[in-house]
């Protein structure tokens, strides 16, 4: 933007004063419609209007608000009742001729009781129900942090460690698997701990994968029947009929 653009706006504004016979022409309820819609556009992205909405509508079809996602729908529907009465008073107190000098006074009042609402509702509720950001903001950020903190969560549970207790056969590998299962390796005592003369020995994951029961039970219900093998003669037969051996 620069200020050539705003001199621009003011003085075709200006010029506008001189469209008057032209505007006679235009029928008034075109005007209504235009005004009416411009009034009602920006209803869509106005929280008081959907959190209004929420009060005539199943659960089970409720969108997915950010706000719905962090406080209780009783306290949501409580935080729209305080509104909206609060909204009905500054309605009656405009139309009432008697009193509608009071208007602004009461714009002034309306700051008080948002005060007030500290004492009804914590601070937390209060900054996800009347948060200053829009709330697309505020949930394309929560989404990126949880993508975030999933990812972290996935990266620290699918860890590998090697466990010091002994079995029947030696140590086991210990796999612990991101849906909190643990998977234990048996491994050659002298694989794990090495000779004595030299350093600890290589150990390949995927052989003692293949070595181990594991391997077997992912793959069972990849495995062929023996009658589809005779049939059909492909190579994935004949690794199935290894497999099975």
């Amino acid at each position: 933007e620069q200020r050539m653009t705003l001199i621009m706006i003011s003085t075709m504004i200006g010029l506008s004063v001189f469209m008057t016979p032209i505007l006679t022409f235009i029928p008034m309820p075109v005007l209504f419609g235009v005004f009416l819609y411009m009034g009602t556009s920006p209803l869509a992205d106005m929280q008081f209007y959907d959190r209004l909405l929420l009060l005539f509508m199943p659960t089970k079809y409720q969108p997915d608000h950010i706000y719905l996602r962090k406080v209780t729908l009783r306290r949501v529907h409580l935080f729209t009742f305080i509104q909206l009465f609060c909204f009905i008073i500054l309605w009656a107190v405009k139309e009432i001729n008697a009193i509608s000098i009071a208007f602004p006074l009461m714009l002034v009042v309306m700051i008080g009781v948002r005060k007030s609402l500290d004492f009804i509702f914590t601070k937390y509720e209060l900054k996800v129900l009347d948060d200053l950001m829009p709330e697309t903001h505020t949930k394309h950020k929560e989404e990126d942090e949880d993508e975030e903190a999933g990812g972290a969560n996935v990266a620290a549970v699918s860890q590998i460690q090697m466990t010091d207790y002994s079995s029947p056969s030696g140590k086991n590998f210990q796999i612990q698997l991101p849906n909190g299962n643990i998977m234990n390796i048996p491994v050659d005592s002298s694989a794990a701990g090495g000779t004595a003369g030299g350093g600890a020995k290589a150990m390949n994951i995927s052989e003692e994968v293949n070595r181990s029961g594991v391997w077997k039970t992912v793959n069972i219900g990849n495995v062929l029947p023996a009658s589809t093998c005779i049939q059909e003669n492909k190579p994935t037969c004949r690794n199935n009929r290894r497999r099975e051996k």
